[in-house]
């Protein structure tokens, strides 16, 4: 992506979106590759942490009402379990996923590589 106007950084952690004194976004407080914080000024942040947990703490430092919440049910389950890669293990792959047949078979799998060689 070459825009001059947007600015990536890969693998940040964004862990708070910062106010300005009339209560719009002014900056991204995230921990860099090597974990240190840094904070970026920035008119606009997308907030896909999930679950909305940068933007709800974002209203909240900015004393905004409470949203009302909705909750839609999608009769879906899942689990989650994390592994140690071998030390050997090839290191250029970035995801295996296994997908169903959708008229005979409903469950699936994925397996991504993490920090801390998980």
């Amino acid at each position: 992506m070459d825009e001059p106007n947007v600015d990536l950084r890969p693998r940040t952690r964004v862990s708070e979106i910062l106010p300005s004194d009339d209560g719009a976004v002014a900056a991204a407080r995230y921990d860099d590759e090597a974990g240190r914080p840094e904070t970026l000024a920035a008119d606009l942040v997308v907030d896909v942490s999930g679950r909305t947990g940068l933007t709800l703490g974002f209203l909240e430092r900015i004393s905004s009402p409470k949203q009302d919440v909705a909750e839609i049910g999608i009769d879906m389950g899942y689990a989650t379990a994390f592994f140690e890669i071998s030390g050997n293990a090839p290191t250029e792959w970035m995801g295996v996923a296994h997908l169903p047949v959708p008229s005979n078979m409903s469950r699936g799998g994925f397996i991504f590589p993490m920090e801390d060689g998980r």
